[in-house]
């Protein structure tokens, strides 16, 4: 296998339809997987590329839905598409798409369409680790910071003043002063703005 490519993964017992897909989206430079059950999908250890999910809804077992379920409350990100063999199956539509399925398809697929779905996925799958990626970075900057150098910038990327955040923490302001320009340092930011926007994504509200 190319580790390299971005991939498809394909769960589906049907092996023709699967050695389809792989076939298919190998034209457009995606390497395809494919796995007869879910599990085997879950013992493979080889996820970290980018890479998007295509699995049945009606499989043996455990099915797409309940995959999907699974991939979730192990933090897995990776974009997913459900299909089914069944006509008008609204209920799993819904239900895939309520759960942060990409798009519910029904078989056989339309390969133009099907193709241009997986290169959204895959591109959501790269945007996804660049976020993960700068989210780590500012984590890894962020817990140096003491408990109360956190107070601080948290208030001032809130928009109070100096004075403010002084009245509200019981402190001078030459101290709220000393621990922004320490924040900042240990923050690696030269104004409040890009501290704003690394802080943002760390989930810490901010006034913009």
């Amino acid at each position: 296998m190319d580790t390299n490519r971005p991939t498809v993964f394909v769960i589906d017992t049907d092996t023709g339809f699967t050695d389809h897909v792989c076939s298919i989206v190998d034209a457009i430079g995606v390497y395809g997987h494919a796995f007869g059950t879910p599990q085997a999908f879950l013992d493979c250890k080889i996820h970290n590329r980018p890479s998007c999910l295509l699995a049945n809804t009606r499989l043996p077992g455990m099915g797409g839905l309940l995959l999907q379920k699974k991939l979730k409350k192990l933090a897995c990100t990776i974009p997913m598409i459900l299909m089914t063999d069944l006509t008008g199956d609204v209920a799993s539509a819904v239900t895939a798409i309520k759960n942060g399925a990409v798009d519910f398809l029904e078989k056989p697929l339309k390969p133009q369409s099907f193709l241009d779905l997986v290169q959204h996925c895959i591109a959501m799958d790269i945007d996804l680790e660049k976020d993960q990626r700068a989210r780590a970075a500012v984590l890894k900057k962020y817990v140096r910071l003491t408990a109360r150098e956190k107070q601080v910038v948290s208030l001032c990327v809130q928009g109070q003043d100096n004075k403010s955040i002084a009245d509200e923490l019981d402190i001078s302001v030459k101290t709220v002063e000393a621990h922004r320009t320490t924040t900042m340092k240990k923050m690696q930011v030269r104004s409040l703005l890009m501290l704003a926007n690394e802080l943002r994504l760390l989930g810490i509200p901010t006034s913009s």
